[in-house]
């Protein structure tokens, strides 16, 4: 019914034999973990020695569960630049004057709160995409269902991960179409003409949706997803 994953976890890997619910479940634990973990009050070097820890310890991770290490480093990476867009103005939520010596201030006393945001966001992402990806889409499905998870978030996840290579092929070739159509724009008017592109592309998710939904009603969908 399903496809399968970019990553699945190698049969010799240490960690294969764990089941599938333990591994979402400890997931779940570190991101409870990192919730009421808080490095903006802690010293410096304590700062460094969690940082440095959690690295190692994701590292770790990746390598028993005979995971590529550079692969996932570059898929968990992405995660930083929304986290970053954060962060960077986190410190300015405690300023005291909004003068050049008040913004120096803040960020010179909030920089451990930058480091905290960028670190509790990546490790999060990093150890929940070793934990989806290190197995089937099949066995992923099958877990959050013994798990009792609301069948709304597995029909939901399931979507998402079935139409996400449709909707990046559909991007690749709006995109094309531009490059070959419209070659000279730059600068603002590219961002103007990628802004409708936007607009364009929801409405097409829309109704291709829409229709979706109706096929799985003639079809005897009655709000669950078969589960195999």
């Amino acid at each position: 019914m399903y496809g399968s994953t970019y990553w699945v976890m190698s049969r010799n890997a240490p960690l294969a034999g764990v089941d599938p619910r333990m591994r979402i479940l400890c997931a779940l634990a570190v991101a409870i973990a990192l919730t009421f973990l808080d490095l903006s009050e802690a010293d410096y070097v304590i700062m460094m020695i969690v940082v440095i820890m959690g690295v190692l310890l994701c590292v770790a991770l990746t390598l028993l569960m005979g995971i590529p290490l550079v692969s996932a480093l570059k898929r968990s990476s992405v995660v930083l630049p929304f986290a970053g867009g954060i962060a960077v103005f986190a410190p300015l939520a405690q300023i005291e004057s909004w003068s050049l010596a008040g913004i120096g201030t803040s960020y010179q006393t909030g920089w451990p709160l930058i480091v905290d945001i960028l670190f509790k966001s990546w490790c999060a992402t990093y150890v929940v995409l070793l934990v989806i990806q290190s197995m089937s889409i099949e066995q992923l499905i099958r877990a959050f269902s013994q798990l009792k998870v609301p069948h709304i978030f597995i029909t939901l996840f399931t979507f998402l991960y079935r139409f996400t290579d449709l909707f990046r092929e559909q991007i690749r070739i709006m995109r094309d179409a531009a490059r070959s159509r419209a070659p000279h724009l730059h600068g603002w008017r590219l961002l103007v003409f990628y802004g409708k592109m936007s607009g364009n592309l929801f409405i097409r998710a829309y109704e291709r949706a829409e229709q979706i939904h109706g096929a799985m009603l003639s079809r005897g969908y009655d709000g669950t997803l078969p589960i195999q």
